[in-house]
């Protein structure tokens, strides 16, 4: 596989699921700029992995929830270094 690329995580919400209550909705699109293999230790994987459990209304600690959309350092760092609007 090739470094890079422009592969997209769709996180689906409210609309449906498998659950057979029709097609879900696209919430957030987060792009995923990471070489193949992962260095599941970088900060930009890091960063990345955040962003999707925040988007997910996920924590990083077991057995807690977090508001969707909240930011982490890592995150935060990451959309720094890509200029990325908040």
């Amino acid at each position: 596989m090739q470094a890079g690329g422009t592969a997209a995580e769709a996180l689906c919400g409210a609309g449906g699921s498998s659950a057979g209550q029709g097609p879900a909705t696209i919430q957030t699109i987060i792009p995923v700029d990471l070489a193949r293999p992962r260095d599941l230790d970088s900060r930009s994987y890091l960063a990345t992995r955040d962003q999707v459990f925040a988007a997910m209304g996920m924590s990083l600690r077991i057995g807690e929830s977090s508001a969707a959309g909240g930011d982490t350092a890592a995150t935060q760092a990451l959309e720094k270094e890509k200029g990325m609007p908040r």
